[in-house]
């Protein structure tokens, strides 16, 4: 391999380097739900297949101004350039486009979405999106009655439709938000089907803005995350949103070494590759079989 950018610092962090690639991982396809990709990058390239627009039913996917989808996709599945990798350089990508010309993600562009995504044969699905929360203080106690008690109708339907992705054996991977509230304080969260990824910055604490709590699966780097930009260029960005496709990539390279273990074999063996530090679980390619 080409020496990684000295950017990259989640992929030593993470222990991705010593992935070694596997044909299987061909076979597995990660669907990312975001606002737009760049499909021409350098990076993902004859990545994608079944592109799919869920506003409007296109195969139209481009991107934003805002560069998120691109980011994202190409940490999960990004190919080695020479300064960047994604986690599964061998997996294909399903872009899915759940914003619409007026910048919004409705609940009924993510539901389009996953759903297209499990039909047209995902393994993974990265979700580095969710409700935009108050950033005012809300006492701790607060949201944990809130998580107990509140949007309970809502809480039940994300649950039926991720034990739906399970049955499929589709696993959904949520970044945890960037609100520095309780996660599952978004009902979107709170589902025990889902891995939710909190990110820690370069000296392995939770990064100041990142959601938190029991809800928390694990966490993985977050800050200072480099990777693909349209226009054939790179940047750095933080937030969960850059946590959450790491995570996404580490999945489908797990899926593709262990094809016949249920997702939740899967989570297990997710979870017995994380280290403590700072007193939170976080990602560490320990053994992947």
């Amino acid at each position: 391999r080409q020496a990684e950018s000295a950017d990259n610092w989640y992929i030593s962090q993470t222990g991705i380097d010593k992935i070694k690639n596997t044909d299987a991982e061909k076979q597995i396809k990660i669907a990312v739900l975001d606002n737009g990709f760049d499909l021409q990058h350098d990076a993902l390239s004859d990545k994608s297949e079944l592109a799919y627009n869920a506003t409007d039913g296109s195969g139209n996917v481009s991107p934003a101004n805002e560069n998120h989808g691109t980011h994202v996709a190409s940490l999960a599945a990004g190919k080695h350039t020479s300064n960047f990798r994604g986690v599964c350089e061998e997996c294909k990508i399903i872009p899915v486009k759940a914003q619409d010309v007026n910048n919004n993600i409705t609940t009924s562009y993510i539901i389009k979405g996953i759903l297209y995504s499990i039909k047209n044969g995902a393994k993974v699905i990265n979700l580095s999106l969710g409700a935009n929360l108050v950033s005012a203080p809300i006492p701790e106690n607060i949201q944990q009655q809130f998580i107990k008690n509140g949007a309970k109708d809502e809480e039940e339907f994300w649950d039926d439709l991720f034990q739906y992705a399970e049955e499929k054996k589709v696993l959904c991977v949520i970044a945890a938000g960037n609100s520095h509230l309780l996660t599952g304080f978004d009902p979107f969260q709170r589902s025990p089907y889902t891995i939710k990824v909190g990110a820690i910055d370069d000296s392995g604490s939770p990064a100041d803005f990142s959601n938190y709590g029991p809800l928390t699966t694990l966490y993985a780097p977050g800050t200072n995350i480099f990777a693909a930009k349209p226009g054939n260029l790179y940047e750095s960005l933080d937030g969960t949103s850059m946590a959450a496709p790491i995570v996404s990539g580490f999945v489908a390279v797990l899926k593709a070494r262990n094809p016949e273990k249920s997702n939740q074999e899967i989570r297990d063996l997710l979870m017995a590759n994380t280290v403590e530090m700072n007193g939170v679980k976080v990602l560490k390619n320990i053994n992947l079989n």
